[in-house]
């Protein structure tokens, strides 16, 4: 990704200013009698760019009394989602001048609007209202399967997509930042481990194909349906929204970019989650925390401990004296088969998966309203905590 300087940034909005500034007065006198939004669209990371513009998306479906007009960041992460929200969106990116002075100018500053009113979560269940599942052309299409056809893969076969978070994406990305991206450290997941559910994966006939725009190492295993995409001469940010968006099912560790397959309607499975607090209720998806000890006396935490913890910073957790511990490889084979065999499961099925819920999502609900966190004002039908985690917690 390339970063913008700041001073050039800085040069560019004073050169515009000549034609912005009035633009941006004339604009002021007509939204007196005509209302008009500038919608701000956060597109510098995925994890805010895929969700805030489906986001938009759906309500722009919604019959408003405003004029719409977007934009998006000054830095954008994928420039394949951007020119995908482009075909649905009226996106006008030269008005990103007109935006920054109105917020700078005092004056009505009704015009300006962020891209997303929760957090970057579909806490509303837009997605499930409203078609959010923008498609693709047929030659992108074409693309991406002569692709995995390339790889071995035969159409009608499965794939997952496996990404799995280290430091190396935000290092990389805004290196020119000198940003401390540390805080996020206990989101962190060592590859190795994952490597037993890997090879169960393929063995049941699965494709896994390993997500990442930048990653720290390569899969220390090989096989003909294992896929170490990071590391592929043919990497692009069209490869990546496709087959996120395309993929049967996506297995993550909660990372930004696996938001897309959620937006497109596929499971999605949450390894080594946290904070719990933080569950993806808006999401269809099963979600396994890693384990939290109390060092004071070497207790694990309660299920009312995980619901109460919103801590997102590495040093809050060291400071309260609060041990982090990883799956290990046997929870996440079965955290894993568990998502397989629910994948499979009918109507049915699926609903007696969630009955064995509803302790949890009593409890989430209540606390969530206790502590004002405001990210389940409403639960999607098929989110869900790992059944297999609950009842390790009974022991």
């Amino acid at each position: 990704m390339v970063i913008l300087n700041l001073n050039k940034t800085k040069l560019f909005l004073l050169l515009n200013f000549f034609w912005a500034f009035p633009f941006l007065l004339l604009l002021r006198l007509v939204n007196k009698f005509i209302k008009i939004q500038i919608i701000k669209i956060r597109s510098d990371r995925f994890g805010h760019f895929a969700p805030d513009g489906a986001e938009q998306v759906a309500k722009y479906q919604i019959k408003s009394r405003h004029i719409r007009i977007y934009i998006f960041d000054w830095v954008i992460c994928n420039k394949k989602w951007a020119e995908m929200l482009s075909t649905v969106l009226p996106v006008y990116n030269f008005l990103r001048p007109v935006y920054f002075w109105n917020h700078f100018i005092p004056g009505n500053n009704e015009i300006n609007q962020l891209g997303t009113e929760t957090s970057s979560r579909d806490t509303n269940l837009l997605f499930l209202k409203y078609n959010v599942k923008i498609p693709f052309y047929q030659s992108d299409d074409d693309l991406a399967i002569n692709w995995l056809e390339k790889k071995g893969w035969k159409r009608g076969e499965k794939f997952y997509c496996l990404l799995i978070r280290d430091n190396a994406y935000l290092n990389k990305a805004f290196d020119k930042e000198n940003i401390d991206w540390s805080y996020h450290n206990h989101r962190n997941s060592d590859l190795e481990t994952y490597n037993k559910a890997i090879s169960w994966l393929v063995s049941q006939g699965i494709w896994v194909i390993r997500m990442g725009k930048n990653v720290e190492k390569k899969l220390s295993i090989v096989d003909d349906r294992l896929i170490d995409y990071p590391f592929d001469k043919n990497k692009s940010d069209f490869l990546d929204t496709w087959l996120f968006a395309n993929c049967n099912a996506c297995i993550s560790t909660g990372t930004g970019p696996d938001i897309l397959s959620g937006i497109y309607g596929k499971n999605l499975l949450f390894l080594n989650f946290l904070p719990l607090a933080s569950i993806r209720s808006d999401l269809n998806s099963i979600t396994y925390p890693k384990t939290l000890i109390w060092q004071k006396n070497n207790k694990a935490f309660s299920l009312k401990d995980h619901l109460s913890n919103n801590r997102k910073d590495n040093n809050i957790y060291k400071n309260e004296k609060i041990k982090i511990i990883d799956m290990t490889e046997t929870q996440i084979l079965q955290a894993i088969k568990e998502f397989y065999y629910y994948n499979n499961y009918d109507e049915k099925e699926k609903i007696d998966f969630k009955k064995q819920q509803h302790y949890f999502w009593d409890q989430l609900m209540l606390i969530n309203k206790k502590f004002n966190f405001k990210l389940h004002n409403k639960v999607h039908p098929y989110s869900n905590v790992s059944n297999v985690w609950l009842k390790s917690l009974e022991k």
